[in-house]
This record gives structure tokens, sequence and C-alpha cells, in this order.
């Protein structure tokens, strides 16, 4: 429906397989829109465009798609098994200098993000002190909403943040083939719903939001194939108010992967119960979203984990426990999607070194502290995505037990807590 003509290839892509991204690939191709990355590999081969070249009027533009690394374990591993994506700065060098002899303007199109983990060239700033030749990064992947780009080794770096809450658009005024002004601003969701009040908008003309029947027709089909395939073990219509939420549960990415929260801890007390575990570990990256006071339709619900990975229960010794929370809070202060929610109290220090950041562990009355000792055993709820290597995690499957999807039970639990007496 947007039309885009070049998309980076994102670790979110391999969600449902490489199957069903061969085939997502095959049919924006035959739409003219075209997936990019020069890195992602199978069998030493790219699996789609390193680059594509676009001329608009006789003003040529070199795309080339950059995807994370990370994606080996950001997404779930047995569905990129075998698919290399290592950046080689070489060979991305020689790309851009290939394309950068034909075209006027080069963009890299990026799903790489802004990280701290600069060694392994996870963050794009520290990739771009690595490369020459680039106009244009449009980066994400670490959904950060600049509202103003940054200048970094020539290149403008700009990046619109998450979910489609902002369309992005740099404008460029050319004179005789060369680019001699640049204009970067976001255009919020909030701007396109009344346009009458966004003075973005008006600087086009833009004042009324067109009616489309073809976008209608779009909504409407997929809101009844949602309905279809989508409700709760088939009883609930994604817009039913469900639930009755007497507070605020904030879910904002930052938060939920830097510290304990009260989203954090329900949803694990959750699948604590689900699987009838001593207590839960989720990894934050898997936590979309929060609930705001008042009604939630069951769509509001499943938006904060719109997973179907199932909750799983394993053994572990106090002793893993331990090093699973050391490694999950292993990044701190920065923000990662392995950060551990829990229905624990665990104290954490961010600053401390690697390897010694937690330095408490306590069950939910807060006095019983879990032993770290290879002598004491725990039944544990987590997830299948974990248990998979998801997020780098290493657990044994010892004592493994899988129960059900985990947007089914933190559905019914939240409708238990927190009933919609008029539902």
């Amino acid at each position: 429906m947007i039309g885009y003509n070049a998309m980076a290839v994102g670790n979110q892509d391999f969600n449902f397989g490489y199957r069903t991204l061969v085939s997502n690939m095959e049919d924006a191709r035959r739409r003219n829109n075209f997936y990019v990355s020069a890195n992602v590999k199978n069998g030493g081969r790219t699996i789609t465009d390193r680059y594509k070249i676009f001329n608009f009027n006789g003003f040529k533009v070199g795309v080339i798609g950059l995807t994370t690394p990370e994606t080996a374990f950001r997404t779930y591993p047995e569905f990129a098994s075998g698919i290399k994506f290592d950046i080689n700065v070489k060979e991305l060098q020689r790309d851009i200098n290939s394309i950068g002899r034909v075209v006027d303007y080069v963009v890299l199109l990026a799903h790489v993000g802004e990280y701290e983990e600069a060694d392994k060239f996870y963050s794009i700033k520290t990739l771009l002190n690595q490369i020459n030749g680039v106009d244009l990064v449009i980066d994400g992947h670490s959904h950060t909403e600049k509202m103003e780009a940054e200048s970094a080794n020539n290149a403008l770096l700009v990046q619109a943040g998450s979910y489609l809450n902002n369309i992005g658009l740099v404008e460029l005024e050319i004179e005789s083939g060369e680019v001699f002004k640049t204009e970067y601003f976001l255009i919020s969701g909030d701007d396109l719903e009344d346009p009458s009040s966004s003075e973005t908008l008006k600087r086009y003309g833009i004042t009324t939001q067109p009616y489309s029947e073809k976008v209608k027709g779009f909504i409407d089909a997929k809101k009844a194939d949602i309905k279809q395939n989508f409700g709760i073990v088939g009883v609930y219509n994604p817009l039913d108010e469900v639930a009755s939420i007497p507070q605020d549960f904030l879910g904002d990415r930052v938060l939920m992967q830097t510290q304990q929260t009260d989203l954090g801890f329900i949803i694990a007390e959750s699948l604590s119960e689900a699987c009838d575990a001593d207590f839960s570990i989720i990894n934050a990256g898997l936590i979309r979203s929060g609930l705001k006071f008042g009604s939630a339709t069951a769509d509001d619900i499943y938006a904060m984990v719109p997973y179907s990975y199932p909750a799983v229960r394993v053994s572990m010794t106090g002793k893993n426990v331990w090093e699973i929370f050391e490694y999950a809070a292993s990044n701190l202060p920065s923000a990662d999607s392995r950060y551990p929610q829990t229905d624990l109290h665990v104290e954490i220090s961010p600053n401390l070194p690697i390897g010694s950041k937690v330095t408490a562990i306590y069950f939910r009355d807060g006095r019983t502290e879990v032993v770290n000792s290879s002598d004491v055993v725990y039944n544990v709820a987590i997830n299948d995505y974990m248990l998979s290597g998801g997020d780098g995690f290493d657990i044994q499957k010892s004592g493994l037990r899988r129960v059900a999807p985990m947007k089914d039970i933190i559905m019914a639990h939240f409708i238990d807590s927190y009933p919609n007496t008029l539902y």
C-alpha cells in the first residue's frame, strides 16, 4: 500500500522462517519493491540484491542495504540457521565505490541501529567511521526517533523511530545534477490523524485527510483477517474491550530494557502461574508495548507480546539462574533486548563490571533468596525463543515442559486479573 522502492532486510523479517522471507522478497519484486542487503548470505552468496539504482528524472540514486549482524540471535535462531550476517567493511566499501561512479547520490539503507557494541560493528555510527562515499544513511533497528539529522563522516544520518509512528522525509533540492540543499523532518501519526493542526503538512498544502476507498478496503480486509485468524483461542475479537486496566503500565522500550517494571513483573507472574514454576525470566525485547489506564481491547493486550512462542518450564540450578541474570544484565547501562523482566526481586548495579552486576536475587516476598548454588534446583518459566538461543541465551533443556503460547497465557491472565465488568 505504501509503495516502497527499497527495503532493508531486518532481523524481524526472519520471524516466520527463511522460506517465508524468500517468498516475501519475490512478491515484493513483482511489485517493483526491492529488498536490499549487502551482508545477508546463504552459502556464500547474498540472498537478495546488494544494492539497487533508481533514476528520478535523470538524477540517479544508489541504495545499498545493510542488516544488523545481531540477526543471528535477534530472531528465532532456527529460522536463521546457516545464514551469515557479518559485515565485511572492505566489501561494503567496494559496493559504495562501484555505484558511486555511476550515480549522483548514495544512500545506505540500514537496519543496524545505534548501540555501543562498536567492536562488532553493531553501531551504525562506528561503522560510518570505517567507510566513505555515503551521502545519506536511513537507519533502523534501534527504534531511535531522530528529530534532527546528524552528520557522521560526511553522511547525513536519520531514523524515524518504529511501528510507522512517524514518516521520515529527506527533501533534496537539486540543480544541474547537484544537491544544493537537504532538509529532514518527521511527520508523526498525530500529524496524519489531524492534518489541519500540523504545521509540517500545511507547508505542503495538506490540511485534510483524503478519503481512499482503496485504503479503506485494505484496512477492512485486514480487520476481517485478524478477526478470523488471530482471535485469541477463537474467543475474543481484536476490538473487544476485555479488561479494565487500573493504572498505566509503561512499556517504553528503553525503560523495559534497562530496569524492572510493573508490567514486566505481571507478565512474568502470568507465565509462572501457567507453568507451575517457582519464577519466570523473560527477555525484555519480547515486550513491545504497554497498557494505558481504562478499558483495554484484546488487541491492546495481544500487542504487548505479539508472539506465539510457547512458554516453557525448565529445571535450573541456582548457579544457572544467577549466570542467566548476569548475562541478561551484561549490556547495562545500555538498553538491550536480553535484559531480564521477572517476577523475582533482582538487585542490579549497572555500572559494576560484567559478571558482577547482579548483587542479590529474592523471591516475591523480598526475603527468601535465590541461592547461588549448584545444589539447589528451581523450576523456571522462560520461553521457547530463549530456549532456542534467541538473544544469545544458552539454557539447558533439563526437565523441559512446553505449555501454551505466551500470548494466550498473557491474555487470559489480564482478563482474569482485571476483568471488564461491562464485557
